[in-house]
């Protein structure tokens, strides 16, 4: 396996020496006149099928090479899981080696005159730990996945397939008994800051968990939500990022489908993680936008150097024309 800057996912995999398949999730990346669009190549799933443990289908391995993920450790680790081989291990690298140990195997070391070498400076082991323990610290404030827990594929199918509006793969996963409340990972829509902090971790961003309904929310997938939403999907379940699907079609400006979720039992008052209400989470968005502009200046004025972060900010649309529609609604249902 190998990931690049968190943005593509390659493997290679090969039997007693032969090359049998290999797979790059973006081959033209390092193209600069490609427009950024363009597919996988390689995967074979027939091939893959063949070494993974039982309960793999085909299509398990369809949905995982075909996703558009926002992180491409995400896609090592689905792949490492089918496999049957430990996810932490695929994704690991050079930076991951055991660190707080000297060359000798001791915490500390001697010097050339025998002393212990107590000397407070950090070395790279020690800026490994440091950094290891700051992921892990944000990775449970952005509530990610930091324990790599062994991910469902039937899960991962049908949120991938809620976040492309693929009813018939919705139908045949939820048919073939998959849960429709279960969380896995999932991509995030195009534009999000979030996926510049992918740069901000030695091991890959957290990764972001979400229910099918969620999914197709965030996107702004009306037919899929609503597929969802007769079938059964609970209409309030709370994510400690997006909040409830109500906070996720509020945030994203779509009015329909903040519609079809009041419609079918979502709370307009529900409270976030944050203790946000829809309504405030609108009021938010407005402050953020007033802010953004004095956030950015203070950024450069202090030479802070947050990788990618900064420029994805600055591209971030808000749909502020859409939030009076939505707020509209909301009122008009009763929110307060």
């Amino acid at each position: 396996f190998m990931v690049h800057d968190s943005d593509i996912a390659c493997y290679w995999l090969f039997e007693n020496g032969r090359l049998l398949d290999e797979y790059n999730s973006c081959p033209d990346y390092f193209n600069d006149d490609a427009d950024g669009s363009s597919e996988p190549s390689g995967g074979q799933p027939d091939v893959l099928l063949r070494f993974c443990r039982g309960g793999i289908a085909r299509s398990d391995l369809e949905a995982i090479l075909e996703q558009d993920t926002t992180f491409a450790e995400g896609v090592v680790e689905q792949l490492a899981n089918a496999l049957g081989i430990d996810e932490e291990r695929a994704i690991s690298d050079f930076r991951d080696a055991d660190g707080g140990d000297g060359p000798a195997g001791d915490d500390e070391t001697d010097d050339d005159d025998g002393d212990h070498d107590d000397d407070d400076d950090p070395g790279p082991a020690d800026i490994l730990s440091m950094k290891s323990g700051l992921a892990n610290r944000l990775a449970k404030m952005f509530g990610g996945d930091s324990g790599h827990e062994v991910a469902d594929p039937q899960a991962t199918a049908l949120v991938l397939a809620a976040a492309e509006d693929d009813i018939t793969a919705i139908d045949r996963l939820l048919a073939a008994g998959a849960t429709i409340n279960a969380e896995a990972v999932g991509p995030l829509p195009k534009g999000q800051p979030a996926a510049g902090l992918g740069q901000l971790f030695p091991g890959g961003a957290p990764q972001f968990k979400m229910t099918p309904l969620l999914a197709a929310t965030i996107h702004q997938k009306r037919a899929a939500a609503k597929r969802l939403l007769e079938a059964g999907a609970d209409v309030n379940q709370i994510n400690p990022i997006f909040g409830a699907p109500v906070h996720a079609a509020t945030g994203a400006g779509h009015v329909e489908l903040l519609r079809l979720i009041i419609d079918h039992g979502g709370n307009i008052n529900a409270r976030n993680q944050q203790g946000m209400t829809p309504l405030q989470v609108i009021t938010n968005g407005r402050t953020t936008l007033d802010r953004l502009a004095e956030v950015q200046t203070m950024m450069k004025s202090m030479n802070m150097k947050l990788p990618a972060l900064g420029d994805q900010l600055s591209k971030v649309t808000l749909p502020t024309e859409s939030w009076t529609a939505c707020e509209q609604l909301l009122m008009d249902r009763g929110a307060r």
